[in-house]
């Protein structure tokens, strides 16, 4: 396993990371990449909390993206690497969620569309960093994408998939719908595939 991932799920290693990652794969050898952003969902429904576990109240979940999206409704500029280094993560994230605030809140469950917004934004900036020059003959690249729900209490969490496919050095081929039995049901997402 090799964490690509930062803050809020996004994949802040970049290309030095995914370059460094994929040239350590083995010769013909095959990669499995998740990428899930996630959301809250408390005991009483509330979308964008959680009670963790040793807590005994709900938090927000996710708190980067809520703070992210909460700072930028507070101060539009809040997306300017105001803090140079010292917050960068935040800071991308802010960047990155700054067009679409506007979006996000004329919906009727902000959280919900807050977190199919990260999903899309994740997927495009995983998009932007890999690249399959690792590839043997034989290699295969598996992206599964979607958003994890962390719920109140065990075995409650549960994930939804909203990418699934398989790619070699010259082909995609999508086997969401073979591997679920139907087509990508995500009212919030933009697009089919955010990655277009």
């Amino acid at each position: 396993m090799f964490p690509l991932g930062g803050l809020a799920g996004f994949p802040f290693t970049g290309k030095t990371g995914w370059g460094a990652f994929s040239s350590h794969c083995p010769n013909d050898g095959n990669i499995v990449i998740l990428i899930a952003p996630h959301v809250g969902i408390d005991h009483t429904g509330c979308i964008g909390k959680v009670t963790r576990e040793g807590q005994d109240h709900a938090t927000s979940a996710c708190g980067a993206a809520i703070g992210a999206l909460g700072a930028l409704e507070a101060d539009p500029e809040a997306g300017n690497f105001k803090n140079g280094y010292l917050d960068h993560q935040m800071d991308c994230i802010k960047h990155l969620l700054a067009p679409h605030v506007e979006s996000i809140n004329s919906k009727d469950e902000k959280m919900a569309a807050l977190a199919y917004k990260m999903y899309e934004l994740q997927l495009e900036y995983l998009e932007n960093i890999l690249h399959m020059n690792w590839c043997g003959p034989n290699s295969k690249l598996a992206i599964l994408g979607g958003i994890m729900i962390n719920c109140d209490g065990d075995g409650t969490d549960a994930f939804v998939p909203l990418k699934f496919e398989i790619r070699t050095k010259d082909s995609t081929t999508d086997i969401y719908k073979k591997s679920f039995g139907h087509d990508v049901v995500a009212p919030h997402l933009e697009s089919k595939d955010p990655s277009a």
